[in-house]
């Protein structure tokens, strides 16, 4: 009895047969006028309920020769297309119209996706789609529905399959992978990623190298280039094992969504791409989280469990409602960091006075340690000051916009003023101007 009520309920009417059952009705209605139709009338209906009847045992047989599974990463990258594939195995003798609605994870908001498809006898097929995850987290997907349909569509018969699957979405691992190459390499092509000019006096001894012009002749090596007979200089690196530590704040002023994803999310991204390229160029990459109880920190180190530390512990990361303690941060930094570090920033003050609030530890912080902030442009609110005004809300709007975007750069020359290296960046191009502005740093020395 129960396997009798759970075919009923997977058994689904198509838009055809309600077609014809509605064109029935009128044909009966027609023959009180026309008897000669009463012949047509009677085969119409035989010919219906035949092929109901053969269609419902065509489905029921042909949706037991089928199955499905979904094949997807053991992780997810935020803010990247993953891809997922659905691969349907089908042992049926016949060509089988199928509809495949797979359930999604609730954080992407989609419940009207699915895609039709035909496959072939005795064949496997597989379609890939993609999803964009917005937030780091738990994502758990559901089951998959698969429909088989009918010849002439009157009637379709829906077989699930447990998919049940629960992956983690973590900071941009696709990203990260994207960047790994120009972490190893010393050519850069990547736009925006520029060649630093060095200066060989800060920079530790690699290797003699033949002279080429344009090379300083304060590097030649007169001992070598004596044995030679022709001139050697002295090839210098950048310095190594320096300490990086990416200090996210989660306070409530990085909630802010730009492309459907906070500040926080961005700088996580962000930061784990930049550990990367840290730890590949023999630094010490750490981390610091500041939420407004208490201040986390990874200690740098360049060991090679060290990107997946900071991995999982940026996956935990959360935003808070409140204001972070800067106060914490100081304490921390005091404490566990003793030698000169550089600390990157990633903040967003939207007034003047909340950063000068936090203007004195931030400048007692820069006479230890190299202190970088990162300052969000909003380019939402820039668009804004140029709009057409055509009605007094567009004139306040367009004032307010412009009134939030002077005051951040205000905020950026203050900061440089008072000693402390600052960056004014797109959400967009974030990644790749700071590992600009940390390649300059590091091949200027002030490091």
């Amino acid at each position: 009895m129960r396997n009798l009520i759970s075919i009923i309920r997977n058994i689904y009417l198509e838009h055809n047969f309600f077609i014809a059952a509605f064109a029935l009705p009128a044909m009966a209605f027609a023959v009180f006028y026309f008897e000669n139709l009463l012949s047509v009338f009677i085969i119409c209906v035989s010919l219906f309920l035949g092929i109901t009847v053969f269609e419902l045992f065509f489905v029921l047989i042909s949706s037991k020769k089928i199955s499905a599974r979904r094949i997807l990463a053991s992780r997810l990258s935020n803010g990247d297309d993953n891809r997922v594939t659905v691969e349907i195995r089908s042992d049926s003798k016949h060509s089988l119209v199928l509809r495949c609605i797979d359930e999604l994870p609730y954080q992407l908001q989609v419940r009207d996706w699915y895609f039709d498809t035909r496959v072939k006898p005795n064949s496997v097929e597989a379609w890939d789609y993609k999803i964009h995850p917005r937030k780091r987290g738990l994502y758990a997907f559901g089951s998959l529905h698969i429909y088989v349909k009918s010849f002439f569509r009157f009637i379709s018969y829906r077989v699930s399959f447990e998919t049940d699957q629960k992956v983690k979405v973590y900071p941009s691992i696709i990203a990260l992978k994207e960047y790994d190459f120009y972490a190893c390499s010393h050519k850069l092509p990547e736009p925006g990623l520029k060649r630093i000019r060095r200066s060989a006096v800060t920079h530790e001894f690699d290797a003699l190298r033949n002279y080429r012009y344009g090379d300083e002749f304060r590097s030649v090596n007169w001992k070598a280039t004596a044995r030679k007979g022709h001139l050697i200089v002295n090839n210098y690196v950048e310095d190594r094992s320096q300490q990086i530590y990416m200090v996210l704040d989660t306070g409530r002023s990085m909630q802010m969504p730009f492309e459907k994803m906070s500040l926080v999310d961005h700088a996580v991204n962000s930061a784990l791409i930049l550990s990367n390229v840290a730890i590949r160029r023999q630094d010490k990459a750490g981390l610091i989280t500041l939420s407004p109880t208490e201040c986390s920190i990874v200690k740098a180190d360049n060991r090679s469990n060290q990107l997946y530390t900071i991995l999982e512990n940026l996956y935990k990361t959360e935003s808070s409602n409140y204001e972070v303690n800067y106060e914490l941060l100081y304490k921390t930094v005091n404490n566990y960091i003793h030698h000169r570090s550089l600390l990157i920033l990633y903040t967003n003050f939207e007034t003047v006075h909340a950063m000068k609030r936090v203007l004195p530890i931030l400048k007692l912080l820069s006479k230890r340690h190299l202190l970088l902030c990162v300052i969000f442009r909003n380019p939402i609110l820039e668009k804004k000051i140029f709009i057409q005004a055509k009605t007094i809300s567009d004139i306040y709007l367009s004032a307010a916009a412009s009134d939030i975007t002077d005051n951040k750069k205000i905020i950026y020359k203050e900061l440089l003023q008072n000693g402390i290296q600052s960056i004014y960046v797109n959400h967009r191009s974030l990644t790749v101007q700071l590992i600009n502005k940390y390649l300059e740093l590091k091949a200027g020395g002030v490091l």
